[in-house]
């Protein structure tokens, strides 16, 4: 049996070494990953419009995670989930 992960990596420091470099040999194994049939999300302090080139390089449907989890949405099928910026959160429940 396969053991498939969910992986959440950040931009900054950890994926990108400056504003916008992309490490082709690290990129490739990310895509032989998802290949493979794990899930890759991204996680940053970034702005959606600073960070969407990188979901998009690594073909990505997964959950993208901005503002340090105030803006986390998919962009994929255009959803967002979360939006503390502009204080919506979807489906929410409130409990007693």
């Amino acid at each position: 049996m396969n053991n498939l992960y969910y992986i959440i990596i950040d931009l900054d420091g950890t994926l990108l070494w400056d504003f916008n470099s992309i490490d082709k040999e690290t990129f490739d194994y990310l895509k032989h990953l998802k290949s493979l049939g794990h899930k890759i999300s991204i996680a940053t302090g970034r702005p959606l419009r600073s960070s969407k080139f990188v979901y998009d390089e690594l073909d990505l449907d997964t959950l993208l995670i901005n503002y340090n989890g105030a803006l986390i949405s998919n962009p994929s099928n255009n959803q967002i989930y979360i939006d503390l910026k502009n204080k919506w959160i979807a489906n929410a429940k409130t409990h007693d």
